[in-house]
């Protein structure tokens, strides 16, 4: 026996920045499907989402009752009237939604956008999707502080680090977007439709994997693009890496692992555009950037951006009680200070038996 439902109610939602706030819940389609920029038409600009509500009442009833076996199988029905650019085959994912919804009035072509109704932005005309800050949006694990073979580390407690601005343009004004640090966090800048893009540079090497991590918050701009440029100036996008997110749009923990296809300077870089233009100042912040050498064949990689690693100085000589033994990290390298005295530097690390190891440094 086949028993079929039929949705109560469906809409499509949109992430692109003019569509972020309109209803659809009158459209006679629901849509699957990706926006890119219209210059390189490379640039993940943003999806849209399919909302639909069925009444599950009867069918728990029924299962309940015995009517309907335990062992039957149920299918989601979705009829394609129109494709392209698509594999003939290929999957949805399909999540439960945990909060009530409004379909709403609006359609895709409405001008000006109907707004009435459940968005993007938000399940009702009064009130935003329960959504707070995402701990990782990408499934790779966060490590909360990386502690060895870290190439790149900025914490911006004492500066803006290695990072710098280019390819800026100036709102009509003439200013240029700007950084500055507030509360250890690196604040972009810009208004009036000017533009920058951050970047990070970091020296990586082919045959390792690297773990990407950093902390953002795109704030009042309505997105930050994200891509990588190798040694040669080739742009990787979202979907060169597992993981990576291209049109960042929520306060979040971003985090995935990278191969370089070439050794040398690779620059992580985010692009901030003002798009409002209604004279007020547009911000962004980061907090916290790592590139660090995951595990694998490589035991220890001590870099010394951050600490000392897990050198520990033992047997110290003093010869007197005001000699200084130190030891520091500095510039990327390990100091050693003594002032007639002295100390061995040591590292301990495990290694197995019928093992070959090399050391170098």
């Amino acid at each position: 026996m086949i028993y079929r439902i039929y949705g109560q109610k469906d809409t499509t939602i949109y992430e692109l920045n003019t569509r972020k706030a309109q209803n659809t819940g009158l459209d006679e389609v629901l849509e699957v499907t990706k926006f890119f920029d219209e210059d390189s038409n490379t640039v993940l600009t943003g999806n849209s989402r399919i909302l639909t509500q069925f009444d599950l009442a009867d069918i728990s009833q029924s299962i309940v009752a015995g009517d309907i076996p335990t062992s039957s199988k149920y299918q989601l029905n979705l009829t394609s009237i129109d494709s392209s650019e698509v594999q003939s085959e290929y999957t949805l994912e399909v999540y439960p939604v945990s909060q009530s919804w409004s379909e709403g009035m609006g359609q895709y072509n409405n001008s000006p956008n109907i707004t009435n109704g459940c968005s993007w932005e938000r399940r009702n005309t009064d009130n935003l999707w329960g959504v707070g800050s995402v701990a990782i949006l990408n499934g790779k694990d966060i490590e909360t502080t990386p502690k060895s073979g870290v190439v790149l580390y900025e914490s911006f407690a004492d500066g803006s680090g290695s990072a710098f601005l280019t390819e800026s343009i100036n709102d009509f004004n003439g200013n240029a977007p700007f950084t500055s640090l507030v509360n250890e966090q690196l604040v972009i800048s810009a208004s009036n439709f000017a533009g920058t893009t951050l970047v990070f540079p970091a020296y990586l090497q082919t045959g390792i994997t690297y773990g990407v991590q950093f902390q953002i918050d795109p704030n009042s701009f309505d997105d930050v693009t994200f891509r990588i440029k190798d040694p040669n100036g080739v742009l990787k996008n979202q979907g060169d890496y597992e993981g990576m997110v291209g049109a960042i749009t929520a306060s979040s923990t971003q985090s995935f692992d990278l191969g370089a296809t070439v050794t040398g300077e690779h620059e992580l870089r985010f692009t901030f555009f003002d798009g409002s233009g209604d004279g007020t100042s547009t911000t962004g912040t980061f907090d916290e950037v790592y590139v660090y050498q995951k595990e694998g064949n490589l035991i220890v990689w001590e870099t010394f951006t951050q600490n000392e690693g897990n050198f520990k100085l033992r047997n110290r000589v003093n010869d007197s009680l005001t000699n200084s033994v130190r030891m520091f990290a500095s510039e990327s390298k390990l100091n050693l200070y003594a002032d007639d005295g002295g100390a061995d530097a040591q590292y301990s690390v495990n290694l197995q038996a019928g093992l070959q190891y090399s050391v170098s440094a």
